[in-house]
C-alpha cells in the first residue's frame, strides 16, 4: 500500500500566485511551476517520507507523478528532481516492485507497480478535484485536462 498527500496550508499562509492572479489566464508553465506550491507525504505501511514546508509546485509533482508511472512501464528507472529544494526522488523497478528513494536521508519505501500507478492517479485526481473547488477555472485549463486524460489513460496491469 502507498498513499500520496498533500497540504497546501491556510489560506493566509499560501505563496503561490494563486493568491493574486487567475488560474483560468495562466499559462502552462505558471501553473506548473508558480501555483499552489505544497507540502508532500508519501507514506507506504513500513516508512514515510515528508518534504514540510518545501513549496513543491503541487500541479508539477502530480504530473510528474504520471509520467514516472508511464516511464516505468518500459524502463527500470524514473526520478522527480526538485527545484525548490535540494535533491531527488529516484524511482526504481524490479519486476512488480518499485523502490521510491529520496536523496535526503528519509528511508526508501517500497510497493507494488500497479499500487505506485493506482496512487499516482488517485493523487492527480483528488489534487485537480480539490483545488477546482477553490478555484473552478482550474477544469478547463490545458494542465487540468492534460493531467486528467493522462490519468485516464494509465492502466498499471499493462506493465
Amino acid at each position: 500500500m502507498i498513499a500520496i498527500s498533500y497540504t497546501l496550508g491556510s489560506q493566509e499562509d499560501r505563496r503561490g500566485w494563486e493568491t493574486r492572479r487567475n488560474c483560468g489566464s495562466a499559462t502552462r508553465g505558471q501553473l506548473l511551476w508558480s501555483f499552489f506550491p505544497a507540502s508532500i507525504a508519501i507514506r507506504t505501511d513500513d516508512a514515510e517520507w515528508r518534504c514540510d514546508n518545501c513549496w513543491i509546485p503541487l500541479l508539477h509533482f502530480a504530473l510528474s507523478l504520471l509520467y514516472v508511472c508511464e516511464r516505468l512501464r518500459e524502463e527500470e528507472e524514473a526520478r522527480y528532481d526538485f527545484t525548490e529544494v535540494e535533491g531527488e526522488i529516484e524511482f526504481r523497478r524490479r519486476g512488480e516492485w518499485v523502490t521510491v528513494a529520496p536523496s535526503d536521508s528519509s528511508p526508501s519505501l517500497r510497493c507494488t507497480y500497479i499500487e505506485l500507478c493506482a496512487a499516482a492517479v488517485a493523487f492527480a485526481r483528488r489534487v485537480v478535484f480539490d483545488l477546482a473547488e477553490d478555484y473552478p477555472a482550474l477544469r478547463e485549463t490545458e494542465v487540468a485536462v492534460d493531467m486528467l486524460e493522462r490519468a485516464a489513460r494509465i492502466s498499471p496491469s499493462d506493465g
